[in-house]
């Protein structure tokens, strides 16, 4: 019994330690921010990731300093990392825009069926985890709208708990749908960032024939890996290979 104690007292103390450390270095990282020291609010910045600390928020301040250091593909890799844990935030959205303006290749995006982005748009208005939180407190309302319409002895609270127990249930199974896609976009990503310009090979091989030059900074989808080879796809369609090494995934 007293070991456990003393190892949740260890658990306890390590989180106390580690919560005050982050705090700790965020407000070094903000200050040096705001005083336009992007080299040392950066360092800062690292130091949080570097202890496994992940968030939106970290990411989006991350590519800031990236960004204002003109190291522009690995800010577009963390305002895409931030985008992907904050799909509606306009903040993030918004110095992603500009941070790909300075890509030099430039690709049409092939346009989404009506009904396509119609869904995507409803499906990022949260995260996953926003998500699952309104799925849960719509299920616990239904839950108690189901309890009116058993115990109550007025016909239309007995109607009223009736219906909306059920629209009530059904929309929280939608947000617990769309939880778990959201939660997929994060698992199963297929995209990465290119950091080295490369001319994309119609092979894996250097004997392949040269298709097209990429610039860092591109988002592409990784179709296919082979040894040192990854085949992937612009946003306009067209696919080759590149080294391996001139991307990283997100």
């Amino acid at each position: 019994m007293k070991k456990i104690v003393l190892i949740n007292i260890g658990i306890l103390l390590c989180t106390a330690f580690y919560a005050n450390n982050i705090n700790t270095l965020q407000d070094s990282a903000l200050n040096n921010y705001i005083n336009k020291d992007y080299e040392k609010a950066l360092y800062f910045y690292d130091s949080i990731s570097k202890l496994g600390y992940s968030s939106a928020d970290l990411h989006f301040n991350l590519a800031n300093c990236y960004y204002n250091l003109g190291n522009i593909a690995e800010a577009i890799y963390n305002y895409e990392k931030a985008n992907v844990l904050a799909p509606n935030d306009k903040d993030i959205s918004h110095n992603l825009n500009i941070a790909r303006k300075s890509v030099r290749t430039k690709t049409e995006q092939k346009p989404e069926v009506f009904y396509v982005k119609w869904f995507n748009s409803i499906l990022d208005l949260f995260s996953s985890n926003a998500w699952l939180y309104i799925s849960i407190t719509a299920f616990v309302i239904s839950l108690i709208m189901t309890g009116l319409y058993f115990f109550s002895t007025k016909l239309g609270l007995r109607k009223t708990g009736f219906y909306l127990g059920i629209l009530l249930l059904i929309f929280s199974i939608i947000c617990l749908i769309f939880s778990r896609l959201q939660a997929n976009k994060i698992l199963n990503n297929k995209f990465a960032i290119v950091f080295e310009s490369s001319v994309i090979k119609s092979s894996p091989s250097e004997e392949g024939t040269n298709l097209f030059e990429i610039s860092e900074g591109m988002k592409v989808e990784v179709l296919d890996e082979l040894q040192e080879w990854s085949e992937i796809k612009l946003d306009d369609g067209k696919e080759g290979w590149l080294l391996t090494e001139s991307i990283r995934k997100l």
